[in-house]
């Protein structure tokens, strides 16, 4: 990660707890990390390329999903950014002779916690009220939640779907009360 180009950044530490919080440095086994936001997807992502000469993390932690990973990396104009991510994944497992390569798909806690919560309680009152019930509930955030407010009051039964399918039905529905429109008003 030497090349000094406009996207380059540079790995300053990488930590990999297990899943009982044991600390584990891995930094000299990184030799990629790639980030990824989106705006077609609730979470962000990021791939941490592995290679592992001798110490077979694998099975010595071992790393089978659920793992946190921090890490904290430096751009070219000396910012400094920490990532703290789960592994999702592991693939792309490659052996050759006493080392091993692959790659760990890493996803933010919520959308970890995503993948196990299905909700089934019947959600009622604005939007924006139940995404951040939705948020702070189920998927255990605590990122500050910015929302706008909406103006009409909704009923939304879930029947087990998974908690961002959710917010982006629910989010639909919702008027911005600065809106003059009426459409939804049911008070008249």
């Amino acid at each position: 990660m030497a090349n000094k180009n406009s996207k380059s950044i540079e790995l300053k530490e990488c930590f990999l707890f297990d899943v009982s919080g044991k600390k584990y440095k891995f930094d000299k086994a990184v030799v990629g990390f790639a980030y990824y936001e989106s705006i077609f997807n609730p979470f962000v992502s990021a791939i941490v390329q592995v290679t592992d000469s001798g110490g077979n993390f694998i099975a010595k932690i071992p790393i089978q999903g659920g793992e946190k990973v921090v890490l904290k990396v430096e751009d070219v104009e000396g910012n400094q950014y920490d990532y703290e991510l789960f592994v999702w994944k592991v693939y792309n497992r490659v052996f050759n002779k006493s080392m091993q390569n692959y790659n760990l798909a890493l996803i933010s806690k919520e959308a970890l916690y995503n993948e196990g919560a299905r909700l089934t309680e019947r959600l009622r009152g604005t939007p924006d009220a139940i995404v951040e019930k939705i948020l702070k509930d189920y998927l255990k955030t605590e990122k500050e939640i910015k929302t706008e407010r909406a103006k009409y009051q909704v009923q939304f039964f879930p029947n087990g779907k998974k908690a961002h399918h959710i917010i982006q039905t629910v989010s639909q529905k919702a008027v911005p009360q600065s809106s003059k429109s009426t459409e939804g008003d049911t008070s008249k």
